[in-house]
C-alpha cells in the first residue's frame, strides 16, 4: 500500500491467438480464391501458393492454441482466485480444471508437439470427471479425420523433403515419395479441388493440391473440429458464431 493508503490499481490482459490465427486461415484463403477467379493460368503462382500454405498452418496455428488455452487457463492462479470468471474453462466442473492444470503443470504436456494428442488427453480426463457435454469420435469421424489430416499436410510442408516424380511416356506418374502418396490419397478421398492456377495440374504432389479449394477445406476443418471440442467437454466460446461461419465456409 502507498502513501495515502491508496492500493495501486494493477490491470491485466490475457490474450489468446486462436481466432486470430483461424481468421488469418480464412482471410489468406479468400485471397487464394481471388487469384484463382480473376488471374489464368501460372500468373500469380507464388502469392496463390504462398495463400493456401498460410492458410493451412495458420489453420493448424489456430487447433494447437485452442487445446494450449483450455489447459493455460485451467492452470492460471489468477482464474483459480476469481472463480475462473471471463476464462475459457469457466464453465467447466472444478474438477476438470483441476486434472487439466495437473497435468498441464506437471506432465510436460505443453512441450508434446501433436495438437490431436492433446485434445485427446483433455477428453479423456474431462470423462473421468464425468461424461462431457456432446460427443466427439477421436477414433475416425469426419471432423477427427480432417483435422489429422489437416495437420499431417502442415507437417509434410512444414518438414518437406524434395522427391522425384518420373513422367513417362505411357502417362503413369511415378513418384518417389510414400509419405506423400499416403496423404495425397487422403486428400483425394476428400475430394479437394486441384490447383487451378499452375499450368501443371497433374504435376507433383504436394503443388497439384496447393488450391484455394485446399485452403477453404483447412479452414472449415480446423474451425469444425474446435466447436465439436467446445462441444465434447462443455466449453461456450464467445467466438462461437464466427466458428460455426468458417465451419460451413461463409
Amino acid at each position: 500500500m502507498r502513501a495515502g493508503g491508496r492500493t495501486p490499481l494493477i490491470v491485466s490482459l490475457r490474450v489468446g491467438l486462436y481466432i486470430q490465427h483461424i481468421q488469418s486461415a480464412d482471410l489468406f484463403a479468400c485471397h487464394a480464391a481471388a487469384i484463382e477467379d480473376e488471374i489464368p493460368l501460372s500468373t500469380g503462382l507464388m502469392a496463390y501458393q504462398a495463400y493456401v500454405i498460410g492458410s493451412v498452418f495458420a489453420a493448424v496455428a489456430s487447433l494447437e492454441a485452442v487445446i494450449n488455452h483450455v489447459f493455460a487457463d485451467s492452470a492460471d492462479p489468477n482464474f483459480a482466485s476469481n472463480a475462473f470468471k471471463n476464462s475459457m474453462v469457466e464453465h467447466l466442473s472444478a474438477d476438470i480444471r483441476t486434472l487439466l492444470a495437473t497435468v498441464w503443470q506437471f506432465t510436460g504436456i505443453d512441450r508434446k508437439p501433436n495438437a490431436i494428442d492433446k485434445f485427446s488427453i483433455a477428453l479423456k480426463l474431462a470423462s473421468i470427471s464425468g461424461p462431457p457435454m456432446g460427443g466427439i469420435d477421436m477414433g475416425g469421424g469426419s471432423a477427427y479425420d480432417d483435422a489429422k489430416c489437416l495437420i499431417n499436410l502442415r507437417n509434410y510442408l512444414t518438414h518437406y523433403i524434395p522427391s522425384t516424380t518420373t513422367f513417362p511416356s505411357n502417362g503413369e506418374i511415378l513418384i518417389q515419395d510414400k509419405a506423400g502418396e499416403v496423404l495425397e490419397e487422403k486428400l483425394r478421398n476428400k475430394k479437394i479441388p486441384l490447383n487451378k492456377v499452375d499450368e501443371m495440374q497433374n504435376g507433383p504432389f504436394p503443388t497439384r493440391y496447393l488450391s484455394a479449394g485446399c485452403a477453404r477445406w483447412a479452414v472449415a476443418s480446423s474451425a469444425r473440429f474446435t466447436l465439436d471440442f467446445f462441444s465434447a467437454i462443455g466449453i461456450t466460446s464467445s467466438f462461437e458464431t464466427v466458428l460455426l461461419g468458417l465451419a460451413q465456409g461463409r
